[in-house]
């Protein structure tokens, strides 16, 4: 009977460990599929931006090419003279140098006339028409302006071809001496050159247009929607609230978008979403059927290996379970241990349990005495006193009507607060943290004026090394409250310098000095005019590098006092 049970609660068990595996390789089938959508679908997209702006381009390209033909022929002096005189005194010969000067023109940047048409218009009448259609002079030189080029279109036509639709660029003519406006340079060109641009990359599951800014369509393959508002209109609704170029109108259609550049139109790529998850969709059927495959597999060994993994890993668990609940006091007997590998492992667990209980105690001390240090630096870098004085210094600049040295306090004072208050990083390289040094003393001299002055002796192969933030103000702080004497001008000094892989950084000044007593005090009580005292900079630094590193003090009553602290040389972070 308590054979039975055993045997029962054993196979009941390993049936819910089963169904367990089964469920947790779901899931991660799942996960997969779901995970490699949104990879492959991130993919996609940042592709198709990439292939949207290269495919721009090419569009942009064969705009400017245009725009470059009207200018060339713009500002040749034949056309200018041409439209310069009267249209009588113009002779045939002249008339055929133009036409041949703008046939090589087209013919050097497009190798074909037939999609262009090219007209030469006075302040008045029509010159020059490369083709019979006639256009009228105002709806020509329309929307140009007096220093650029017009862009206009489409331009729909009762004529069948080509030119059923096309565009209009123009140019004004001008006299090279005056800059007077001689006459208008229009040309006329087809949607068939637009749409030449891209019609190679058409794809069954993508579809190109060229818009405007409205949502009509500029160019594309299907010419019935040219002018009118068509499928991209959802385009013009949302473009304002996309900056990326993307736009997901719907769960079947994506478009990509990229303006093209000196025109007010828009080069739109639409794909088929669904045609691209077909190929992921039949993955997620194969790991479907990989999965069932697996149940079926892993049944026959779940029950065969059950009775020798079940009990000795349920209770190295039950014990992991409590460490990781926080309770480092839990160990496996010598009866849960088990045989051959699971021995080990229970032995190591209990070693690794040991080795953690020792470490969680040693880093709680450091870090309960670290923590107060912080507490202590934060709770009195930004001195009530400092705070008053330096916005009591500020209103008298103001007062005085020295704005400028007040904006300087006040940039001074914003760096330094905003140094205090973000602590993103405990260790800062020592460039920054003399910068910062200097805020504080150009606040300090905007006080005390010329009672004192700092000089650097810097080593510009130190300003790489990571020191930890505002360990110099302090310092400096006590050497300008304990110089200042009365007809004495405070000299300060603050060098660096390396030495045996070690940084040195010292603060000089010629103030009251100190004896030895003095500098025990220091030392061990922490003593500061702004109680940030050379004790809390001294454990901050054998706390972040050890105890071998630290500060020193030199000091002699009447001559002065010299801090030296000893770091490090590292430009890692740690």
């Amino acid at each position: 009977m308590i054979k039975g049970r055993k045997v029962s609660y054993v196979r009941l068990h390993f049936i819910y460990l089963f169904l367990f595996v089964v469920l947790l390789a779901c899931l991660m089938g799942g996960s997969v599929t779901h995970f490699s959508k949104n990879v492959v679908g991130n993919e996609l997209i940042k592709l198709h931006q990439a292939l949207i702006k290269q495919s721009t381009g090419e569009v942009i390209s064969v705009v400017n090419g245009l725009k470059e033909v009207t200018c060339n022929i713009a500002e040749n002096a034949n056309v200018i003279d041409y439209l310069s005189d009267s249209p009588e005194s113009a002779s045939p010969k002249d008339l055929e140098e133009i036409e041949r000067m703008i046939r090589a023109e087209i013919y050097l940047n497009h190798k074909s006339k037939r999609f262009f048409r090219i007209y030469l218009y006075d302040l008045g009448t029509l010159r020059y028409a490369s083709d019979y259609q006639e256009i009228d002079w105002s709806e020509a030189v329309q929307g140009t302006g007096v220093n650029s080029m017009a862009l206009r279109g489409p331009v729909h036509s009762s004529e069948e071809g080509l030119y059923r639709h096309s565009y209009y660029l123009t140019n004004p003519v001008r006299d090279l001496l005056t800059g007077e406006i001689r006459g208008y340079v229009l040309l006329q060109f087809c949607e068939e050159v637009l749409y030449r641009s891209y019609s190679k990359l058409r794809e069954n599951d993508r579809k190109y247009f060229i818009i405007d800014e409205g949502g009509y369509i500029i160019s594309g393959e299907n010419k019935r929607f040219i002018g009118n508002e068509g499928e991209p209109l959802k385009f013009a609704q949302q473009r304002h609230e996309n900056s990326e170029g993307v736009i997901a109108t719907d769960k079947s259609y994506m478009y990509f978008y990229e303006n093209i550049l000196g025109t007010p139109w828009y080069f739109l790529e639409r794909i088929n979403i669904r045609e691209i998850w077909k190929s992921l969709d039949r993955t997620g059927y194969f790991v479907g059927c990989l999965i069932v495959l697996f149940s079926i597999c892993i049944y026959p060994v779940t029950l065969f290996s059950g009775k020798c993994i079940v009990k000795p890993v349920d209770k190295i668990k039950e014990r992991m379970g409590k460490v990781a609940q926080g309770d480092l006091s839990v160990r496996i007997s010598l009866e849960e241990k088990g045989k051959g590998e699971f021995s080990e492992i229970a032995d190591s667990f209990n070693y690794m349990v040991e080795r953690l209980e020792k470490q969680v105690e040693e880093i709680k001390i450091m870090e309960q005495k670290k923590h107060l240090l912080e507490l202590d630096f934060l709770r009195t870098q930004i001195n009530p006193h400092f705070i008053y004085n330096t916005l009591s210094s500020i209103r008298f600049y103001v007062e005085m009507g020295k704005n400028e040295e007040a904006e300087d306090m006040l940039i001074d004072f914003s760096k330094i607060l905003r140094k205090t208050l973000s602590k993103s990083e405990t260790t800062v390289c020592l460039k920054e943290e003399l910068q910062t040094l200097g805020h504080y003393i150009n606040l300090q001299k905007a006080r005390y004026r010329e009672r004192f002055e700092v000089t650097y002796d810097i080593d510009e192969n130190t300003l790489t090394s990571l020191v930890p933030d505002f360990i110099l103000q302090p310092i400096v702080e006590n050497a300008i409250f304990y110089s200042l004497k009365e007809d004495h001008i405070c000299h300060i000094q603050v060098k660096s310098y390396k030495k045996d892989s070690l940084l040195y950084v010292s603060v000089r000044d010629d103030g009251i000095g100190m004896d030895q007593e003095k500098i025990i005090q220091v030392m061990e009580k922490n003593v500061n005019i702004n109680k940030v005292g050379i004790k809390n900079v001294n454990e901050r630094l054998k706390l972040n590098f050890g105890d071998e590193y630290g500060l020193k003090i030199e000091s002699k009553e009447g001559i002065g006092t010299e801090v030296i602290l000893i770091m490090p040389f590292t430009s890692e972070r740690t």
